[in-house]
């Protein structure tokens, strides 16, 4: 009689994404989003800076895929750079909000008490405002530019990632393995590295992958309204806003930015609804 064998839970976890084909479809568009936005100055022979006025707003054709800007520069070596920009403030701003909300509400949850109190407040203060007023009222701040936008981006989702780990970790402290752990005489750190973090992973990496999807648009966002990233840098929002000012004269300027930011964001949200089912994650924020 044969016996299964034993599959790790990320093997299993891995099979069920697969059997999820539009989520299993997402995880390979968005590998393919990567290699151009890393690769794309390689990969593609035109520079995204270098200005040919002889051939503005060109339409797009066999020489250039996605045509020329209003200062001819090539649009696909454009959006391919900007992919790469909104990516890399969309990936820093997430990991941001990662570690500080994670910290905090783990911090809160495990604690209680007082310090609970003082966190959730904390938390529920920001939560107050909505994301893009938020990293608007940051942008301005702090001022322009990818760094600033990160910044600002990062601590705008810090509470989403705070109040889920404190709802995880109110439920994981009452469980009897880390009872357990406290009479065996581990701190309070070690608990939380070796039972509390591990625990709530999973539904981590989902809040992760849904998160990056509204920080893409929240920088684009920003980036349209002209305090996000400034010139000569060019991220998917900006490109945007570019051809906007050109959008009945030669609207491909801002159709192929914009195509590529729904890419990028249906991509992600549907990886993180098959990460959800894959990892059977439920995800439920407590007050």
């Amino acid at each position: 009689m044969k016996t299964s064998p034993i599959r790790s839970p990320l093997l299993q976890s891995l099979q069920k994404l697969r059997r999820r084909k539009t989520a299993f479809a997402s995880l390979i568009v968005l590998g393919i989003i990567l290699v151009l936005a890393l690769s794309g100055s390689v990969l593609y022979p035109y520079d995204p800076f270098v200005k040919d006025t002889a051939n503005r707003q060109m339409a797009p054709c066999l020489l250039h895929l996605f045509g020329t800007d209003n200062l001819g520069r090539d649009l696909l070596a454009r959006v391919l750079y900007g992919m790469k920009i909104s990516l890399s403030i969309s990936l820093a701003s997430v990991l941001f909000a990662l570690a500080a909300g994670t910290a905090l509400g783990v911090t809160a949850g495990y604690a209680g008490g007082k310090t609970d109190a003082l966190l959730s407040l904390i938390i529920d203060a920001i939560c107050a405002f909505p994301t893009i007023l938020l990293g608007l009222l940051l942008a301005t701040a702090l001022g322009s530019g990818a760094r600033n936008i990160m910044l600002a981006i990062g601590i705008a989702n810090v509470p989403y990632f705070a109040r889920l780990a404190r709802s995880m970790a109110i439920t994981i402290r009452e469980r009897e393995y880390v009872e357990s752990a406290v009479t065996t005489g581990l701190n309070h750190f070690e608990i939380i590295l070796r039972y509390l973090l591990p625990n709530m992973s999973s539904v981590i990496i989902v809040q992760t992958s849904l998160s990056a999807a509204s920080a893409i648009i929240t920088e684009s966002t920003l980036s349209f309204i002209g305090v996000g990233v400034q010139p000569p840098a060019a991220s998917l929002g900006s490109l945007l806003r570019d051809g906007y000012d050109y959008i009945s004269r030669a609207p491909w300027l801002s159709l192929f930015p914009g195509i590529a930011i729904l890419i990028a964001v249906i991509a992600l949200n549907f990886l993180g609804d098959g990460l959800r089912d894959a990892l059977d994650v439920k995800i439920r924020v407590d007050g």
